[in-house]
C-alpha cells in the first residue's frame, strides 16, 4: 500500500508540475485543482511540498473579477531556472549545448564550429567545455542531466553510437566517454538518435497526431509517428529513410550500402556534385548555392525524397510528411518536385492527398529535443529528484 501511496503522490506532483509548465500565466490552486482534477485539499499539499522544494515560487494574491469578500488567491508559477537540464547536439559542423529549465524555456546556449566531424572523444570535450561554460554563468541552478543528439544509429541499450557514417563513428562508447568527463560525472546522461528527437520535439506541439518526419543535417534521418508515439522498431532504427533504397545499382552511400536516398539527397552528396566545398554550416551551405547548382541541387533533393516518401507513405498510411534541418529550408523549392512524385507513386493521393508542413522549432530542434529529453525525468517522477536534490 506505501508504494501504491507513493506512485499516486508522485504521479499528482508531475501532473501539478506539467499544468503549470503547460500554462502562460500563474495559476492559484483552486484553478489548478480545476484543471488536474484533484481536490482543493491535495493540490495545496502538493503545491506546499514544491514551493520548499524551490520549484515553484509564489506571486502577489489577486482576488478574481467580481468577487466580494473571502481571501485573494496566491497564483503559483514554475520557478525560473531553478532546474535546469542540457541538451547537446554533434554534428558535422558544429557541437551546441544548451540549457532549458523547468518551464521549458531556453536559459541559454553554446556553440563551437568545427571544420570537420569531431571524433567521439573530442565531441565530449568539446561538449564538456561548453557545459562548463553554461552552469558556470547560471551557478545557483540544480541541473537533472544532459542527453545528447548524434546523427546516427545506437545500440539497442542506447549508450554506444552503433553508426554515424557522416561522423566517421563506428561503435563509439558516448555514455561511457561522458560520464567519464571532467565536470558531467555528477549528472545522469542518455544519447538519442537526432531525428528521434526532433520527433519529440514536434508530438509536444502535435498532439496525438500522425506523421512521417525527414531531418536534414549531417545525414538524412527520420522518424514514423503513429497516435503520438514513435515507431522505434526492434531495435530502435525504425524511420531510417536516409538508407532507403532508391536504387540498387545507384551512387555508394557512406553507409556502405548503394543507392540510399543519402547518396542522394544529404548534404555531403549534393556538395560533391556541385563540386563545392561546403565549408561553414551545413543550412548555410544550401543557402549559397545559386544558378545552375541549386537548381540541379533542388531537383535531385526534391525528386529522390519524393521518391523515397512515397514508399514509406504506401507502407505507414499516413496523412502528414513534416520536413526539419535543411529541408525546412528548402521545403518552398522542394514541395512541388516532392508532390509530383507522390503524386505518380503514393495511395494516398486518392484518398485527397499529403500535407507538406515544416517542423515547428526552426533553430536546432535536435538541439531543443536534447534539453527536453534531459529535464523530462524531473516531471516523470518529482518527489525523487526533490529528495536527489536535497541529498
Amino acid at each position: 500500500m506505501a508504494m501504491q501511496l507513493t506512485n499516486v503522490r508522485e504521479h499528482n506532483l508531475g501532473t501539478v508540475l506539467n499544468t503549470l509548465a503547460s500554462s502562460d500565466a500563474p495559476l492559484s490552486r483552486a484553478t489548478l485543482a480545476q484543471a488536474t482534477g484533484l481536490t482543493k485539499p491535495t493540490v495545496s499539499r502538493l503545491v506546499d511540498e514544491l514551493l520548499a522544494a524551490g520549484f515553484l515560487i509564489e506571486h502577489a494574491p489577486t482576488r478574481a473579477v467580481g468577487a466580494a469578500g473571502g481571501r485573494p488567491s496566491v497564483p503559483v508559477s514554475i520557478a525560473q531556472a531553478a532546474v535546469v537540464g542540457l541538451g547537446a547536439s554533434v554534428s558535422a559542423d558544429h557541437v551546441a549545448v544548451n540549457m532549458i529549465d523547468m518551464r521549458r524555456q531556453v536559459v541559454a546556449v553554446a556553440e563551437t564550429p568545427v571544420t570537420r566531424a569531431p571524433t567521439p572523444r573530442d565531441a565530449v570535450v568539446l561538449i564538456a567545455d561548453l557545459a562548463a561554460e553554461l552552469l558556470a554563468a547560471n551557478p545557483h541552478t540544480r541541473t537533472s542531466g544532459i542527453c545528447v543528439s548524434v546523427p546516427g544509429r545506437l545500440s539497442p541499450d542506447g549508450r554506444r553510437v552503433q553508426s554515424a557514417p557522416n561522423l566517421g563513428w563506428e561503435d563509439a562508447p558516448l555514455a561511457e566517454l561522458l560520464e567519464t568527463a571532467p565536470g558531467l560525472e555528477d549528472l545522469d546522461v542518455s544519447v538519442e538518435n537526432d531525428a528521434r528527437l526532433v520527433a519529440e520535439t514536434e508530438i509536444v506541439n502535435r498532439r496525438g497526431e500522425g506523421f512521417v518526419l525527414v531531418y536534414g543535417e549531417s545525414g538524412i534521418g527520420g522518424a514514423v509517428v503513429v497516435d503520438g508515439d514513435i515507431q522505434r522498431g526492434a531495435n530502435g532504427w525504425g524511420g531510417e529513410i536516409g538508407h532507403l533504397c532508391l536504387d540498387p545499382r545507384g551512387p555508394e552511400c557512406r553507409c556502405g550500402r548503394r543507392g540510399c536516398l543519402e547518396a542522394y539527397a544529404s548534404y555531403w552528396a549534393i556538395a560533391q556534385q556541385s563540386m563545392q566545398t561546403g565549408s561553414g554550416y551545413i543550412s548555410e551551405f544550401f543557402t549559397s548555392l545559386e544558378g545552375d547548382a541549386r537548381e540541379a541541387a533542388i531537383e535531385r533533393i526534391g525528386s529522390s525524397l519524393g521518391l523515397a516518401l512515397s514508399q514509406v507513405l504506401n507502407i505507414v498510411d499516413l496523412p502528414t510528411v513534416v520536413l526539419g534541418g535543411y529541408f525546412r529550408h528548402l521545403a518552398a523549392d522542394i514541395a512541388p518536385l516532392v508532390n509530383a512524385q507522390l503524386d505518380r507513386h503514393a495511395l494516398a493521393v486518392e484518398a485527397g492527398g499529403v500535407r507538406i508542413e515544416t517542423t515547428t522549432a526552426a533553430a536546432r530542434p535536435s538541439l531543443a529535443g536534447a534539453a527536453l529529453r534531459a529535464i523530462q525525468p524531473v516531471f516523470d517522477a518529482p518527489a525523487e529528484w526533490i529528495r536527489r536534490f536535497e541529498a
